[in-house]
């Protein structure tokens, strides 16, 4: 006997509606292994340079498309730094001091699963530039991801002014 298949989706897709219906003036970053920011875009809206279009939802003629952007490295990268020190990462991230740190952090060149979203480099490095001790090599992957987050969001806003992003 045949089952009807009424429902079909993908992660990013579903955690497009993790707060409600999306709207043209948000975006909403979600972050695993990977993060991904999306904003509902029109299907005709001109995508912006580097982004993907998807579609979050479709009945018959009726669709939800998005513009996104992707991060290879999210919650990879933290792994791939877990696996390189002594340091307890997941101990770590919940006790990171608040404020400046008392020494710069190295830079992370975040090339963990190749560099997403704008750029599209397969071969990009996965390294630091600079020193620092562990903790700071943890804060360095953090500051990428948000950087690579807020590039992103960036070029969404240069597209269409975006007035609120949700992260989850």
């Amino acid at each position: 006997r045949a089952i009807p298949l009424r429902a079909c989706t993908g992660d990013q897709s579903a955690a497009a509606f993790a707060l409600g219906r999306p709207v043209e003036t948000a975006a909403l970053a979600n972050v695993g292994t990977g993060a991904f920011v999306q904003r509902v875009a029109a299907v005709d809206a001109p995508l912006p340079d580097g982004l993907l279009r998807s579609v979050l939802r479709s009945a018959g003629p009726d669709a939800t498309y998005s513009h996104e952007g992707t991060v290879n490295g999210a919650g990879a990268a933290i792994d791939w730094l877990r696996g390189r020190i002594a340091l307890d990462v997941d101990r770590a991230l919940v006790s990171l001091p608040a404020g400046e740190p008392s020494s710069p952090p190295p830079l992370f060149m975040n090339g963990v699963g190749g560099l997403g979203a704008p750029f599209w480099r397969a071969d990009f490095p996965v390294e630091f530039v600079g020193r620092g001790d562990e903790m700071a090599q943890l804060v360095a992957v953090l500051e990428s991801i948000a950087f690579l987050l807020t590039v992103n969001l960036e070029t969404m806003q240069r597209a269409a002014p975006l007035l609120r992003v949700s992260i989850t």
